[in-house]
């Protein structure tokens, strides 16, 4: 007996703003895939370590088509709620949110975890008819094999009884580590969301565990090149305004009225309307908020 381990799925009734091309397509043909490979392997149970969905309300017709994942696939399917799929993070919500729906109705098994610094996690011993028991932990945080930006646990620093952790949460993952007698497993999210370099180059993967715990990977040959599903981020010119100073013959730029100088630098560098309404409308909402801070602070005088 084997099972799937998945994670990071960011299900949505809409492409992400990182994404270009037929988002739910695409994920579609993941799902079938994962369908395949469970056949394949006579996958007794598919594994994920948080963020099903990629917000925690996300609508109907993306829980719906999930549920239509979860009767094809015909497995169990074993889950802990990660950021996105919580409101602020909180477990407190998951009654308010699509995974504790799921939940509820029996189409997930839903591990209802412990808070720890940095990660949420969920341990387990999962029986299979037939087979051993599996000693596995889910885990939904930044736990890594090396030190990263913002917050983390390495792993020789996470505590843990089990024989494998599957880490969620980091969406580049890494290939797998024993630390201290213990297998972490990380194939990094199945849906790629952002143009960073990593990401771009990374093709999405799940990991196959024996019941003697040997990990196999298994790429998706139905994920496309990060190119063609990534939409790179807005570049922002670097802008040099001492033209328009000397234009406006102003010796500094305190001196220049912003909405004038937005609407200027807009025509003149090319940037598309859709930006400088952006920048203007963000500009105004600040403008607006000073203001009312200004009258509040003279009916207190």
């Amino acid at each position: 007996m084997n099972l799937l381990i998945i994670t990071d799925l960011h299900l949505a009734a809409a492409k992400p703003a990182g994404r270009i091309g037929d988002y739910i397509a695409d994920v579609e043909a993941k799902l079938d895939e994962i369908i395949a490979i469970s056949r394949e392997y006579s996958i007794a149970a598919v594994l994920c370590a948080g963020d099903l969905f990629h917000r925690p309300d996300v609508p109907f017709s993306a829980v719906s088509r999930f549920i239509s994942f979860i009767e094809r696939l015909d497995r169990r399917f074993i889950t802990i709620p990660g950021s996105h799929d919580l409101f602020g993070n909180n477990l407190d919500s998951l009654s308010r949110t699509a995974v504790g729906l799921l939940s509820r109705l029996g189409c997930i098994e839903l591990l209802l975890p412990e808070l720890r610094p940095a990660t949420r996690v969920g341990s387990m011993s999962i029986g299979i008819a037939g087979s051993k028991v599996f000693d596995i932990e889910l885990v939904h945080g930044a736990v890594l094999p090396k030190p990263d930006f913002g917050e983390y646990t390495l792993l020789e620093n996470y505590k843990t009884d089990a024989r494998i952790v599957v880490v969620g949460h980091y969406h580049n993952g890494y290939d797998a580590v024993e630390v201290n007698g213990h297998m972490f497993v990380c194939p990094g999210s199945l849906i790629r969301t952002s143009a960073s370099t990593t990401e771009l180059l990374r093709r999405p993967r799940v990991a196959i565990v024996t019941d003697t715990y040997k990990v196999t990977w298994r790429e998706l040959e139905s994920a496309k090149e990060g190119y063609e599903v990534l939409s790179p981020p807005v570049v922002v010119p670097k802008l040099d305004v001492t033209g328009l100073i000397q234009d406006w013959k102003v010796s500094t730029m305190e001196s220049i009225d912003a909405i004038s100088l937005l609407k200027e630098l807009g025509s003149k560098e090319n940037i598309q309307q859709k930006y400088v309404d952006y920048a203007l409308n963000r500009l105004e909402a600040k403008r607006y908020d000073v203001r009312g801070e200004n009258s509040k602070t003279k009916a207190g005088s």
